[in-house]
């Protein structure tokens, strides 16, 4: 129900744009065209209302809007049909406004609860809706009821015509064979006019196309502007037939049509027209109108008014065809482009990046949630509209570009990611051979970005990296990074103080194993007395932490000025305020030593390092008075110590469940964000040949111990397929950890890996019992919470109180 109600969601929002594209050509393009034209523009509404896809076109008016919105099965999706599901709900119906303000709204997905926000709202909203049109269909079949059963007494004039005294006014009602209804004691002539006027609804099947438009808005019933424009389409059909019966008939007759068109509105009833389904008749005084004042149109009018038709048809029912938007790179710049990741910021020229990715294979795809995802690599080039690329190293194949307020997603080949990876790799590694003050840059690394070598698993080998940051302290001087096929490599110009090593030039070569970037090779290319001219500056744009810290808080510290309220401040400047966030303990460190250097710290900057250390401290904050001014909260302060556990560990006599236990938390687990504890769901496990495939729904959740208090770090709830293969010894080995993918792919993306290890053949029912499964969490969270509270037993620790991310404390043990 949920799934049928999103996609009539999205068919309404881009029929709302086509209704009121509609509305602007009526009044800018047809005022005083043929109606029959107008009447033909409502048809592309009425298309787009009841089907959900369409074909490409140049022509479409929707790529006016800049949409970003329709999948590869020809739909526009502004709603994601898995809404309910995902773990930050957004929606784009193509204006950046509405699409800020929806957003903001939406209540983000809660992994303790057992169901989403998103999909009890879904839910209640589904069943509003069925039941509205439910009895909007009801009362539209009593009503045409009601009118059958009135004119069932009507005697045979002739033909399909008949004669009774029950009516006021003319109509045509029925659907397999119409009949046209008449009050008694019309004039002759008067008769005549009408019953041309009600031939001709029939020759034009409107006796079909009303009630199929009515059925369709009574689908759509909550969108004032579908009312609006069955309103509009009805007027439009019946002025239409009046200009019909004056071309036949000729315009001598129209003073007289007039007449009777006035005459039978004062005698109408409101009976004929209780019933949408009964043909009657509408809007009198404009129909009047535009009797008195049409003239036959000449035949350039009529050509020029379907040309223009049929062009807005096309560009109304089609969906815009795919551009790519990728001109904002230009690949003879040689402007600085900044290169921002997880381990600092670089600076590199456009032509020097742009000869890395191949555009024209890059495709545009609806993603709408991605950006929930960490960013692993930004591309900003301010100097051209502000764009920047973004790639996220959990899905390499896509990327997000943005210009200006607007995004696009694009399919692309994961060797564009592999290229922008290994420069920056190449280009991190050169800098932590880089060295200040005779101290390797390596050595002036932080924990967590050593720490993030070792999770990409680069391979040191001992005498590379002894040779080259050892103990000769070699003092880098000079590197030139270049991609070399497929392969990375730095070429770099040591000088120690130990003659054997006193002048040597480098190449540190990276390469793919196993599908992971290795040190490939290293040589010595070059070997020499000291050459002046090649020492130059070494190509580094890294800052230390503190700079960087400081060049964001005088951006902080610049505006608004005219206030004293340092949150209006930080509102101001987001951006920077997180990136110093982002430095995690160094940042804090840093931060905390400032208030040592003075007895006195109580200005607007101290106001604002005050809000950024107990952001950082989180749950390690002991003092807990607001009213504080920063040196006396400083005074107060004794941040409480981390006791630090290991991850959730639990022996089980079931293999496949210690399989699976052991997968999600080499899955989940981060070092340096807290301990992680799982409660997986498993749905099967299925064995072909050597490989076995075990499917689950994980619930994942990272916690923090600061004294007695135990902290919710993150968390999150994601259906998985994982695949090992059995060694000859019986034991099995890791091959694969297939998560759900976000947004639009989420259900295409479970549907996709529910098939057998080997013969690939689909697996009956596993799909719906997974999805079924995911709408509820309480069996999951219960298991969660379980295992957290024996973790914390084994790990002797007792009288523990959990704060829940929802700011909710609950005792433990």
């Amino acid at each position: 129900m949920t799934s049928l109600f999103t996609t009539i969601l999205n068919m309404n929002i881009t029929a709302s744009y086509v209704v009121l594209a509609v509305i602007a050509i009526r009044l800018l393009f047809f005022k005083k065209a043929p109606k029959i034209f107008s009447y033909a523009l409502w048809l592309p509404v009425w298309i787009r209302l009841v089907f959900p896809f369409s074909f490409n076109s140049s022509f479409s008016f929707l790529s006016l809007l800049k949409l970003n919105t329709q999948t590869s099965t020809g739909t526009m999706e502004y709603i994601p049909n898995n809404i309910g599901f995902m773990q930050n709900p957004v929606v784009d119906v193509g204006i950046h406004r509405i699409n800020n303000a929806v957003n903001t709204s939406l209540p983000p997905a809660a992994p303790a609860a057992s169901v989403n926000p998103m999909q009890i709202i879904m839910g209640i909203a589904g069943m509003i809706w069925v039941i509205v049109l439910s009895i909007l269909l009801i009362c539209s079949i009593i009503s045409y009821l009601k009118v059958i059963n009135n004119v069932k007494t009507a005697t045979l004039v002739k033909d399909n015509i008949f004669e009774t005294d029950r009516i006021t006014a003319p109509f045509v009602c029925g659907f397999i064979k119409p009949k046209i209804f008449i009050p008694t004691g019309m004039q002759p002539k008067e008769l005549s006019y009408i019953l041309a006027h009600e031939q001709t609804h029939i020759e034009r099947l409107d006796y079909l196309i009303k009630p199929f438009a009515f059925l369709v808005l009574v689908v759509h019933w909550f969108n004032p502007l579908i009312w609006l424009s069955f309103a509009l389409m009805s007027k439009d059909m019946e002025m239409s037939c009046d200009e019909n019966v004056l071309k036949k008939l000729g315009n001598d007759i129209r003073v007289n049509y007039s007449n009777s068109l006035l005459s039978l509105s004062i005698k109408r009833s409101n009976l004929l027209t209780a019933s949408p389904l009964a043909f009657g008749e509408s809007n009198i005084k404009s129909r009047i109108k535009n009797v008195l004042n049409y003239k036959k149109p000449t035949y350039f009018v009529v050509a020029a008014a379907f040309i223009v038709s049929l062009i807005f048809t096309i560009g109304f029912i089609s969906n815009p065809v795919e551009k790519q938007d990728l001109s904002f790179l230009n690949a003879e710049t040689e402007k600085n482009i900044a290169i921002s990741s997880i381990y600092g910021e670089f600076q590199l020229a456009g032509n020097q990046i742009s000869h890395l990715f191949d555009f024209t294979k890059w495709k545009i795809k609806n993603v709408p949630s991605l950006d929930e995802r960490p960013t692993y690599i930004r591309i900003k080039a301010p100097f051209d509209g502000n764009f920047e690329i973004r790639f996220y190293d959990s899905e390499p194949s896509i990327a997000m570009v943005i210009r200006e307020e607007e995004h696009r997603y694009y399919k692309i080949p994961e060797s564009d990611f592999e290229s922008i990876y290994k420069l920056l790799l190449a280009t991190v590694w050169a800098n932590a051979l880089k060295t200040r003050d005779g101290q390797p840059r390596y050595e002036m690394m932080s924990e967590k970005m050593k720490e993030k070598f070792e999770q990409e698993q680069i391979d040191r080998a001992d005498e590379n990296w002894n040779f080259n940051i050892g103990v000769s302290s070699p003092w880098v001087v000079d590197f030139e990074v270049k991609l070399d096929g497929a392969n990375a490599n730095i070429t770099y110009l040591t000088m120690t103080s130990e003659p054997a090593y006193y002048n040597r030039m480098e190449t540190l070569t990276f390469g793919k194993e196993k599908g992971k970037l290795v040190v490939a090779g290293y040589q010595t290319v070059y070997e020499d007395k000291l050459i002046e001219n090649n020492i130059v500056n070494a190509l580094s744009n890294t800052t230390d932490t503190a700079a960087a810290i400081e060049r964001y808080l005088q951006i902080i510290l610049s505006s608004p000025g005219t206030s004293s309220n340092p949150y209006d401040y930080i509102k101001a400047h987001q951006n920077e305020y997180e990136n110093i966030l982002k430095m995690g303990d160094d940042a804090l460190n840093y931060l905390l030593a400032q208030f040592e250097k003075s007895s006195n710290h109580n200005g607007l900057r101290d106001h604002i390092i005050m809000a950024l250390c107990k952001d950082l401290l989180g749950h390690r904050n002991n003092v807990t008075d607001e009213s504080l001014s920063p040196q006396d909260w400083f005074s107060e302060l004794s941040p409480y110590a981390e006791t630090k556990l290991p991850d959730f560990k639990e022996n089980f006599s079931n293999e496949i469940e210690q399989l699976v236990y052991d997968a999600a938390i080499e899955q989940y687990s981060r070092s340096d964000a807290g301990f992680t504890v799982v409660a997986p769901t498993i749905f099967g496990s299925y064995e072909e040949g050597n490989k076995l495939k075990v499917f689950v729904t994980v619930f994942s959740n990272r916690y923090k111990l600061y004294d007695k208090t135990l902290s919710e770090v993150g968390g999150s709830v994601i259906p998985a397929a994982i695949t090992y293969t059995k060694k000859e010894n019986g034991r099995y080995t890791l091959d694969e950890y297939l998560e759900a993918m976000d947004g639009s792919y989420f259900l295409q993306s479970i549907k996709e890996y529910c098939i057998m290890p080997v013969s690939k053949k689909e697996i009956k029912g596993l799909y719906d019992k997974i999805l079924d499964d995911y709408s509820s969490n309480e069996s999951r969270s219960e298991l969660l919470m379980k295992n957290l509270i024996d973790h914390l037993k084994s790990n002797n620790q007792k009288d523990i109180i959990l704060r829940q991310a929802t700011g909710e404390i609950m005792p433990l043990i």
